[in-house]
């Protein structure tokens, strides 16, 4: 990927294939996620968060760099109500 990167935790939203899935950043940022052929495979279950590397100037894909270390329930799976 590009030098220009950036790096962010995301939400798997749907497996598509071994190294594939459809993932959410916090904010409802959908993009795809992929694990490089050379790089360790690595087990994408839906719900799991990993960390993925973002080029800035396409922010539709995003490449799986390892495990997120953040909590996964802390990340936004889209909308929600506002407090009553």
């Amino acid at each position: 990927m590009s030098t220009h990167s950036i790096e962010a935790t995301a939400r798997i939203i749907e497996v598509l294939g071994p190294r594939t899935a459809h993932a959410a950043l916090p904010n409802g940022k959908r993009l795809f996620a992929f694990v490089p052929a050379r790089a360790p495979a690595q087990e994408l279950r839906a719900g799991c968060a990993v960390r993925v590397r973002i080029a800035l100037a396409d922010f539709s894909r995003g490449q799986v760099i390892g495990p997120a270390t953040t909590d996964v329930t802390a990340l936004r799976s889209g909308p929600t109500d506002p407090p009553p």
